[in-house]
């Protein structure tokens, strides 16, 4: 489950405020390699489906005019799909990643679609430690 606010929402003189949340049910397949005793390299590909709505921020409420302006709400279906690279060393994870998702606009809003890319290319935003076992006994 994702909350996503629009990058046209920092933007003070857009006229949509959009926010996003969606709910993501899909599948990932993870494979491995093996560096060295201590450094293990994953990598993920992943796809999924995406349903949920879109809320109009600059609406000032769900009443209102829906004609002259983005409808309050809105659902949304699409699909998301996305690659992730891992660096395990030990139990500290770094991550790099690149999503894109594709929502069609249900009803209520003058747009079709809404588009969205992910990317990180410096690990220290997607940082983090295994709970499980150590990746580095998986496959050996």
């Amino acid at each position: 489950y994702k909350i996503d606010t629009d990058v046209d929402s920092l933007n003070s003189e857009s006229k949509w405020k959009t926010d996003f949340a969606m709910a993501r049910v899909g599948y990932a397949y993870r494979f491995f390699r093996h560096a060295n005793e201590k450094m293990t390299w994953g990598f993920t590909a992943h796809g999924s489906v995406s349903a949920g709505g879109s809320i109009n921020r600059s609406e000032g409420g769900f009443g209102g005019p829906v004609a002259n302006a983005f409808s309050s709400r809105s659902a949304v279906v699409g699909g998301r799909v996305g690659f992730n690279v891992d660096l395990h060393i030990e139990r500290f994870i770094m991550s790099w990643a690149i999503e894109y998702e594709g929502v069609k606009h249900v009803s209520g809003a003058p747009i079709g679609s809404s588009h969205f890319v992910q990317m990180t290319l410096i690990p220290i935003f997607r940082v983090g430690v295994d709970l499980g076992p150590k990746v580095q006994s998986i496959g050996r």
